[in-house]
């Protein structure tokens, strides 16, 4: 569970570097190579402050937002698309310490919830107290049971349980019997499932 979780995070770290790179590939080159120190220096402890704060759980949106608006260095329109990317490379990384780092777990002690690695949730659950050991007991005892998630639903469910619901109405008002009613059902469901397969 927390490999997968790592490799996911890690896929997505890579994923948005290199769209990232692209991206300023394409459309901004040389607008870094323009930028000031003074723009960098800003940007750095924009991006410092406000990813610490995020790990002591007060967001990084709002105090960016800010610090942006207070530096006058990024303009309004472009503020949300500056806070998802210069947000994204911390938190991916903030996200790999709390699932991994026992120090920093014995900090925080589940206040974020039980760690989702089970070897960090063993080695900080004598440090808790006695209600939140019992939380760490409960979980071990549901994830020993606990069952993968289902299968989605197949596209066109929702076309389907529409036209069950309409062929029962006319079952109802006496428009169709039984069998008229089962087989337009089956024929229409799997028009609908292989229209929804292409």
């Amino acid at each position: 569970m927390v490999l997968a979780l790592q490799i996911v995070l890690a896929a997505c770290f890579i994923g948005i570097a290199v769209d990232l790179l692209v991206d300023i590939n394409k459309n901004h080159k040389g607008e870094c190579a323009k930028a000031s120190k003074k723009l960098w220096a800003q940007g750095m402890f924009v991006g410092i402050l406000a990813n610490f704060l995020d790990t002591l759980g007060c967001g990084s949106f709002a105090p960016s937002t800010f610090m942006y608006k207070a530096f006058k260095n990024v303009d309004d329109i472009n503020i949300p698309g500056t806070l998802n990317v210069g947000d994204t490379f911390p938190v991916i990384f903030e996200a790999l310490i709390f699932t991994n780092s026992v120090e920093c777990n014995n900090i925080l002690l589940a206040e974020r919830g039980i760690p989702v690695n089970s070897d960090v949730a063993e080695a900080i659950k004598p440090n808790v107290d006695e209600n939140s050991q019992k939380v760490f007991d409960y979980i071990a005892e549901v994830s020993k049971i606990a069952t993968p998630i289902d299968d989605p639903d197949p596209s066109g469910k929702g076309e389907i349980e529409a036209q069950g619901k309409t062929i029962v109405e006319n079952l109802r008002y006496g428009d169709t019997d039984a069998a008229g009613a089962a087989e337009e059902f089956v024929t229409t469901s799997q028009k609908i499932l292989s229209e929804a397969a292409k």
